[in-house]
């Protein structure tokens, strides 16, 4: 079948890349109640070039690309920034209220893994974030003090990096105002607590627990590039772990941290109330 607009069986799982939506995926793609998609997949489904088999009772789509658009009228896949627009890389937005799970991550390990994985930043995070500016007055006129910086910055990538992150966080902070059925999740309390996170993702969904999902590596996987590799070459035989967590400490200087959070700061600080710089932890 070809999901229409009209269909609530579906739910999404946004944030901001680098954010850990792909691990969810896995994760809930290995319950015997979900299907679980990334992102190629589902946009073109909302645009109704793709059919989709459900073979569960419910379907997850994994769509970090349009997080901060799920209040627009037309939804923009990031190639549509890439090639500079165009009628065939928009589709009609089809959320009318469907549940929500929003990856949360600390700013500094985000940057830090848009920054060093090989060509992310050259390849995704930059040229949509020059086309947004290029072409939205609305998003020039709101970031415009942050995109100052950015351009002033001795350290630009960090600085757009970390931008990038701001206006995806931004999103969250809107649609609980809306009132949008949302469930915040933050990366570090899931690989750090996974069954008590998870146990909150299932009564979210509405769905039974089911062990499985704490052992998601031995599911059978789909959607996986010729590497075997998911999405942002994440591997989907890693187990659930906190390796990843607090990786800025080592990545960056005392400078470079300060401009992520002159730009991340005013999401930044709702969400990790605790983000201050100690500088007997950071490279200097």
């Amino acid at each position: 079948m070809i999901l229409k607009s009209a269909d609530r069986f579906y739910f999404l799982i946004v944030g901001c890349q680098r954010s850990g939506t792909t691990l969810m995926r896995l994760i809930l793609d290995s319950h015997s109640s979900i299907q679980c998609h990334d992102e190629s997949l589902a946009y073109n489904v909302f645009r109704g070039s793709a059919e989709l088999i459900c073979q569960r009772p419910l379907i997850g789509f994994k769509v970090p690309q349009v997080t901060e658009q799920l209040a627009w009228p037309l939804l923009r896949h990031d190639n549509f920034y890439q090639q500079g627009g165009g009628r065939d890389l928009e589709v009609r937005n089809p959320y009318i209220g469907q549940k929500i799970i929003f990856m949360i991550r600390d700013a500094r390990d985000v940057v830090a893994s848009m920054v060093t994985l090989p060509h992310w930043f050259e390849r995704y995070g930059n040229p949509v974030l020059e086309a947004r500016i290029a072409g939205d007055s609305k998003f020039k006129d709101r970031y415009s003090t942050e995109i100052s910086f950015c351009e002033a910055s001795r350290f630009p990538k960090i600085a757009r990096a970390a931008l990038i992150w701001r206006y995806k966080m931004d999103a969250l902070f809107g649609y609980l105002r809306r009132g949008y059925p949302l469930l915040p999740l933050w990366y570090e309390a899931l690989v750090a607590s996974p069954r008590t996170e998870l146990l909150r993702v299932c009564a979210f969904l509405q769905i039974p627990w089911e062990e499985a999902i704490l052992r998601h590596p031995s599911s059978p996987r789909f959607e996986l590039g010729l590497d075997g590799r998911a999405m942002g070459r994440t591997d989907p035989g890693r187990s659930i772990d906190a390796m990843s967590v607090g990786r800025w400490r080592s990545q960056f200087t005392s400078e470079q941290l300060r401009e992520i959070i002159v730009v991340a700061g005013p999401a930044l600080f709702p969400l990790y109330p605790n983000a201050v710089l100690r500088q007997s932890s950071i490279r200097t």
